[in-house]
């Protein structure tokens, strides 16, 4: 409409003046005019254009180290949904640094804010046998972009090999992993890091997978878009690297699909009804300790089961003290985990 505007202009000025020049220079200063006009229009546009280039790698990368050399790299892939150039935005620099951050292993988080949600299914489905209730997640803390791959869990326990047969990559996520073996990995993690890594709660996982939706995956209503978003439902013979496919809002990766994933919360049928009952529930972190099974959320690679994939998914399984890990056929190869790390002091930026 702009560009509109000032080309009616031009033509106006050589209208006034159409009776003292020869129409065809006229004419001819008129297109010189009207090119001028477009050309500068575009000069001054190309800062609003630029702004919805997305944000390259290396370029992200070396904007958050020039924005804070002293700290530890950082790094938020999902930075490119913002459709921000970040390098021409300190604010969207000082964002970046704020809701992200990256472990000395190469474990990638993103910042998730406080906030209320609905958790659980809207009405009784297969896989969904509890009451849906309010939840209200009132601490920010930093969600795993993705599970615990290979690499990183050898880092820790050097005695670790990669499945061969079902996920074999060294970005490939880490595999046939047991409850306890998960949260000795948040412990030795956090001695490391001089920070506190946990296991998620199945309610910080589920507000997390959500990204901010109320439908019933990450992505929308309807399972058709699950190959875009999850590793499963398909011909899938093994563990995709991680990090894949597409992100949910919130950046976060493969949180349908690829392989189960170990919470902190010990499982109960009755739980989730007397969340129900109190109404809307601070922080909650699962039943007292039942003995026997925590919870699995997401779900595995070869699950072709579009229900079993929705974000309240939940799964108990056993875990017993003196051999932890008994999963049945064909399902320690789709365990895994990924974790959380709590605020810190350094973090309120």
């Amino acid at each position: 409409m702009r560009i509109f505007r000032e080309v009616c202009f031009v033509h106006c000025l050589f209208d006034i003046q159409q009776e003292e020049r020869p129409m065809k220079q006229n004419q001819h200063h008129r297109n010189i005019c009207i090119v001028f006009v477009l050309y500068s229009y575009s000069l001054l546009s190309c800062s609003a254009i630029a702004q919805t280039v997305p944000v390259k790698d290396n370029e992200l990368q070396d904007l958050v180290r020039a924005a804070s050399a002293s700290e530890r790299e950082v790094w938020w892939p999902a930075v490119r949904r913002l459709g921000t150039l970040a390098s021409c935005d300190v604010t969207m620099r000082d964002e970046i640094w704020r809701r992200t951050q990256v472990n000395t292993l190469g474990m990638k988080f993103v910042r998730v804010e406080p906030g209320t949600f609905t958790m659980g299914p809207d009405r009784h489905r297969l896989f969904d046998f509890h009451k849906a209730h309010k939840v209200r997640i009132t601490k920010p803390f930093f969600m795993g972009l993705t599970e615990v791959t290979n690499a990183q869990f050898a880092i820790l326990f050097p005695n670790h090999r990669a499945d061969a047969k079902y996920s074999p990559d060294a970005d490939s996520p880490a595999v046939r992993i047991s409850w306890k073996q998960a949260a000795e990995f948040c412990k030795l993690l956090s001695k490391r890091e001089g920070a506190m890594y946990r296991l998620p709660t199945e309610a910080e996982w589920e507000y997390a997978c959500r990204g901010g939706r109320k439908t019933q995956y990450s992505f929308g209503m309807f399972a058709r878009k699950m190959p875009k978003y999850g590793w499963c439902m398909g011909d899938h013979t093994k563990a995709a690297p991680v990090a894949l496919l597409q992100p949910n809002d919130w950046g976060i990766y493969d949180m349908h699909g690829n392989v189960f994933e170990w919470v902190s919360d010990y499982y109960s049928d009755e739980y989730y009804d007397v969340c129900a009952a109190k109404g809307t529930v601070d922080d909650p972190e699962g039943p007292e300790d039942s003995g026997w099974s925590h919870v699995l959320r997401s779900c595995g690679w070869q699950v072709d089961n579009a229900p079993a994939c929705r974000c309240t998914a939940r799964f108990p399984l056993p875990t017993f003290n003196k051999n932890p890990f008994t999963p049945g056929p064909g399902m320690r190869e789709t365990i895994g985990f990924r974790v959380v790390r709590e605020m810190s002091d350094s973090d309120s930026r």
